[in-house]
């Protein structure tokens, strides 16, 4: 069968990876090891920061108590600076540094929680009453991270899966959004609104349907995002897609807990989108360090090498293209990166088989070939050299996604695929 990569057809550009900032502090060397493996590995250049969320009678998070009875005039004091300069140093700033050591922009969008119960705390009552105090809320946030620590968020969100379990109606989204937005500006912030960044994307899509022809709401949207709960989300991607499309803004998934190559196949494709996020143990995630008690063991999650055969191949910059294959149950991805095809063969549907393909409209030269069978780790297949005709012939594992990308012919040194100690306990000596 043949698989052909259609140059003329572009479309989204890819902006970056991305997952949620990790929780937990643990020790310095598995922190350490997990963002060296998520940047120079998978290739996560981009981090969600949910900052300091809600209140409960069990924590207190960014702002307790309101500061003061001006919302125009931050009482800095009331507010947990201390707990969100930690997270900040110990993971946004080597996160960041780890980014711009391979010569790439580190994205940080800001999306608080305020769930009625769960994960965050219900929004505070003084900014359910006055938009104002939320934007002071945001401000002081945002300022901080800017200020103390260097760091600019390029996105931002009102509010994280408004609607779904929260009070953050379109109304009250949009009504937040026009006081922020214009203070950040007057604050000489950059960052723009990433919205509606809802549960799934027909929450998405009636989210965007109730600001669609509200011009002071475009005026700051330069990002439309959606999460993937529920089922059958397709038809609402494409039409989140298509409007990003006529502003001319692009779009992201940020979220879903049981991500599979079939999402991601779907979001790039379906939703077109430029940011494309993983979630949880799905990829590389402190907690899976945090397994045991003595905290030594890092791994990715499930389908961690599956979604690395396009992440750690396909970086920022590259536009996706069109892609033919001849069997619908082969899919293929095709991308330009630097002018160069990536070419990303899934072959997970099934029954599984094993496929021989001819990949043509290759441009001559040397190529990397590497694959991932089931969820086992990557697998370097060697090199080898695409001729004028532009065809390469490759055997596609059953169950697997192999990847076809340019290689400047220069050898590389191991990967490390999984990190790890086991000392459950220590012996007590016989005798001293």
């Amino acid at each position: 069968m043949e698989v052909k990569i259609q140059r003329e057809q572009e479309y989204q550009t890819i902006l970056g990876w991305g997952k949620t900032t990790p929780w937990l502090a643990g020790s310095a060397l598995v922190r350490e090891q997990s963002i060296e493996q998520a940047v120079n590995d998978f290739g996560i250049n981009r981090l969600r920061f949910e900052g300091l969320c809600g209140n409960s009678s069990g924590r207190r998070s960014w702002e307790w108590l309101n500061d003061n009875d001006d919302p125009h005039k931050i009482n800095w004091e009331a507010f947990n600076t201390a707990q969100l300069d930690a997270r900040a140093s110990e993971w946004l700033l080597p996160w960041k540094k780890a980014v711009e050591s391979r010569g790439e922009k580190f994205d940080l969008y800001v999306s608080p929680s305020f769930f009625q119960g769960g994960s965050s705390g219900d929004l505070p009552p003084w900014m359910l009453a006055d938009p104002e105090e939320y934007a002071e809320w945001a401000e002081a946030l945002l300022r901080r991270l800017r200020d103390k620590h260097g760091i600019e968020a390029d996105w931002y969100c009102i509010c994280n899966e408004a609607g779904n379990n929260n009070r953050f109606s379109p109304a009250l989204v949009s009504r937040c959004a026009k006081v922020l937005m214009p203070r950040l500006r007057q604050r000489g912030f950059r960052t723009r609104l990433q919205h509606p960044e809802s549960v799934n994307a027909h929450v998405a899509w009636r989210y965007m349907q109730a600001v669609r022809d509200d011009p002071d709401m475009w005026k700051w949207i330069g990002l439309i995002s959606y999460h993937w709960y529920g089922r059958d989300n397709q038809s609402a991607m494409v039409k989140l897609r298509d409007l990003a499309r006529q502003r001319e803004v692009p779009t992201a998934q940020t979220e879903f807990m049981d991500l599979t190559i079939d999402h991601l196949y779907d979001d790039l494709v379906l939703g077109g989108v430029s940011y494309w996020e993983v979630y949880g143990l799905v990829g590389p995630n402190y907690q899976a360090a945090a397994s045991r008690v003595s905290s030594t063991t890092f791994r990715g999650g499930r389908w961690y090498w599956r979604f690395r055969q396009v992440s750690h191949y396909v970086r920022p910059g590259a536009v996706r293209v069109g892609c033919e294959s001849g069997d619908d149950a082969l899919r293929c991805l095709a991308f330009l990166s630097k002018g160069k095809p990536v070419v990303v063969l899934i072959n997970t549907k099934q029954p599984h088989a094993e496929r021989k393909v001819k990949i043509a409209g290759l441009s001559p030269g040397s190529y990397g070939v590497s694959r991932c069978v089931g969820p086992a780790a990557f697998e370097e297949l060697g090199l080898t050299t695409v001729g004028r005709d532009g065809e390469l012939t490759v055997a596609v594992a059953k169950d697997s996604v192999l990847t076809v990308y340019p290689h400047d012919g220069k050898n590389r040194p191991p990967a490390v695929t999984e990190w790890r100690a086991t000392p459950d306990f220590l012996h007590v000596p016989r005798s001293t």
